[in-house]
């Protein structure tokens, strides 16, 4: 496979190609779209992973809630991703995403121009005997909103709505402003897909979203990350819900002029865009619910997705200590259905692949992509446990042995100036962040 992709790179320089692509699994897309991210590499200097990161999410964007996945039985789902990139400074995380999601901005735009139109008509003819409804704005994406607000925008499309923040940080630390966690509890809701209900008295009716989808996309520096553990993500689950992209490539490419340039490619994924977005989603004027088309997976993809799971499963069963396991493998079989139904799509929509249900390519596909992403988080994990301690903090537990008690911690700390209290909140904390495992009470062991 890696053979018949290199093919794709005529006329590049080959070994940077290869250093881009490494270990990522581009050949699992449909054959165009390689050509297309291959193209955005070499003449826009594109981060790969993330270039086709930032397309994945745009293409469940577009989707919403038009198409869904019967996972298992009664569990069926649409593609709701959260996702995020993650790089050093100038290392090329927006770049991608702004051209990804290029199409979806322009066509809020319009749907802007046209409701502001509406708008105008309808405060004209306020007042009069037929007095029509007033329009309400239709948009997929949002950036600065608060939880009512974006409940307001997800009411008026039932398809779907996308939180597109380029610096994420700042509305993953704008949770803690509203109370009891409103925000972050609507979105650990969303992403499982169970029904949203708000009723609230700055709100003129009370609403119920039987189907949400939300998605989420947005971009942080890596040295910010450690603030996810700050915020409790690890413990509230939704670490577990978003799917990290980590370039392996840290370095800054340099500009080239030597080029040929594809100025088709705006226009390539503008098309593709927009048939993911023309896939109907017919929404009921009385129950105010949508209709979804389900994909169901082929045999063999069942095959295939049950017997990866189970395979899953095995190793966890294996591992009889329970401080050690990860919780994210629960949200694995969820993250592959949800990816495998967007990858179908997109062979369909390059014209690569049909759309009667989920074959057995796209759950491969799906497979290899949640393998980088579960790399991608591995990885983010320690750098996340790292930055969450502050320095003096970092000097004690080095001190510490592999095992100890919380009377050798507390004289540990004594030495780098920690005071006991401040001791006794960094073992808490530890613990709750994977970084201690407390044997029992006053004896702890380092995470390895």
């Amino acid at each position: 496979m890696k053979t018949q992709l290199m093919s794709l790179c005529t006329g590049l320089n080959r070994d940077a190609m290869a250093a881009q692509i490494g270990s990522f699994p581009l050949d699992v897309f449909p054959v165009q779209m390689q050509r297309l991210v291959l193209d955005l590499v070499r003449q826009e200097n594109y981060p790969l992973d993330f270039t086709v990161v930032a397309m994945l999410s745009a293409a469940a964007s577009a989707i919403g809630n038009a198409c869904q996945i019967r996972v298992k039985g009664r569990w069926i789902t649409s593609p709701i991703l959260y996702v995020i990139l993650v790089g050093n400074p100038g290392v090329g995380k927006t770049p991608p995403l702004d051209f990804a999601y290029t199409p979806l901005q322009e066509r809020d735009a319009r749907r802007y121009a046209q409701h502001m139109e509406k708008l105008k008509e309808y405060e004209q003819n306020k007042g009069n005997e037929k007095e029509a409804e007033k329009p309400l704005l239709i948009r997929s994406l949002i950036s600065d909103f608060t939880p009512e607000a974006m409940i307001h925008a997800h009411h008026a499309n039932l398809r779907g709505i996308t939180i597109y923040v380029d610096e994420i940080m700042g509305m993953f630390g704008s949770m803690n402003r509203y109370a009891q966690g409103q925000l972050a509890e609507q979105l650990l809701t969303a992403h499982s897909a169970k029904p949203l209900n708000v009723s609230r008295c700055n709100l003129p009716l009370p609403f119920h979203i039987h189907k949400p989808c939300i998605h989420i996309v947005g971009t942080t520096q890596t040295y910010r990350i450690g603030e996810l553990l700050n915020m409790g993500f690890l413990q509230n689950g939704m670490m577990d819900r978003i799917l990290f992209a980590y370039a392996p490539n840290r370095k800054i490419e340099h500009w080239r002029r030597d080029v040929v340039v594809n100025d088709n490619a705006d226009c390539q994924w503008g098309r593709v865009i927009e048939r993911l977005c023309n896939l109907p989603c017919e929404e009921n004027p009385v129950s105010h619910m949508v209709t979804s088309r389900i994909l169901p997976m082929s045999s063999d993809a069942v095959d295939l997705f049950y017997n990866w799971r189970n395979t899953l499963i095995d190793s966890i069963n294996d591992c009889h200590d329970d401080t050690q396991r990860e919780t994210r493998f629960a949200k694995e079989p969820l993250h592959v259905a949800r990816i495998a139904l967007v990858i179908q799509l997109l062979r369909w929509a390059f014209e690569e692949g049909e759309m009667n249900n989920v074959d057995v390519q796209s759950v491969e596909a799906a497979i290899r992509m949640n393998d980088y992403f579960t790399e991608c988080y591995r990885e983010l994990v320690q750098i996340m446990k790292s930055e969450a301690m502050d320095v003096l903090e970092r000097d004690w537990l080095c001190e510490l042995p592999s095992s100890f008690t919380t009377a050798e911690a507390i004289v540990e700390g004594e030495k780098v100036g920690m005071a006991h209290r401040s001791v006794n909140r960094a073992l808490s904390r530890m613990v709750a962040g994977g970084m201690l495992r407390k044997i029992k009470k006053g004896f702890y062991s380092k995470m390895s």
